[in-house]
């Protein structure tokens, strides 16, 4: 069972069921996007991390492994996945899936070398199928953080410390910045945020009248932008 999640990359894609309308695919453009300048996102980054590490090691001792319950309070019981989903979501940010075969597509590829704190590490011993088992976070110093096992339960390991960890390493992911929210908010943001709230106010038509809420479908996102700034 998973959540269905939705990822946008400085695309608007503006869908309403009222209006029966049916979306075509769309070549996407290349923008130049507003943004928080590097540092700053890095800074939001590197401290959003801290909160994620924080929050995964005060639950060393109290959550205990289970492969098939998600239970978001005392005694906690996490699997792999479900435990990293619970320490996002508790810091304000949506793995969209407790499963870490849908937590492999989030974000963007990031090599061994270049990991960085809050980074998913995905690993894979099974010889069938082609979708990782187990999941962790990194917390710098070539170590995760993860919900291991029945025995072991939360903890924290060096990723030298056993074949296990370079025998089955598969992946990694960087889910930050790519699903933090922008503080503060970026255009495009705002601009998403705006059109939402015109969500079962407005109706489709092939010609467009904006004093009664009437568009076409580009006509529509014009507005938008242009109520946007």
């Amino acid at each position: 069972m998973n959540k269905r999640f939705l990822s946008t990359t400085l695309a608007l894609t503006i869908g309403f069921s009222s209006f029966g309308m049916v979306q075509t695919a769309i070549q996407p453009i290349q923008v130049e996007a507003a943004t928080t300048n590097a540092q700053n996102n890095a800074q939001s980054v590197a401290a959003k991390a801290d909160q994620l590490i924080q929050t995964g090691k005060s639950l060393m001792g109290q959550a205990t492994y289970s492969n098939s319950v998600y239970k978001p309070t005392y005694p906690y019981k996490f699997s792999c996945a479900s435990f990293l989903m619970y320490i996002f979501e508790k810091n304000g940010v949506d793995l969209g899936t407790y499963n870490e075969n849908y937590m492999i597509q989030q974000g963007t590829y990031v090599a061994r070398n270049q990991l960085q704190k809050g980074d998913l590490v995905f690993f894979k011993s099974k010889k069938t199928g082609t979708d990782p088992d187990h999941v962790g976070m990194y917390i710098g110093d070539n170590k995760i953080i993860h919900m291991a096992d029945t025995k072991q339960n939360i903890v924290i390991s060096d990723l030298n410390s056993k074949p296990y960890y370079k025998e089955n390493y598969v992946s990694a992911r960087r889910v930050l910045p790519t699903l933090l929210s922008a503080n503060p908010a970026t255009k495009g943001d705002k601009i998403v945020e705006n059109a939402l709230t015109y969500k079962n106010k407005v109706s489709i038509s092939s010609t467009t009248n904006e004093s009664s809420l009437r568009f076409t479908a580009p006509a529509f996102v014009d507005f938008i932008y242009r109520k946007s700034g």
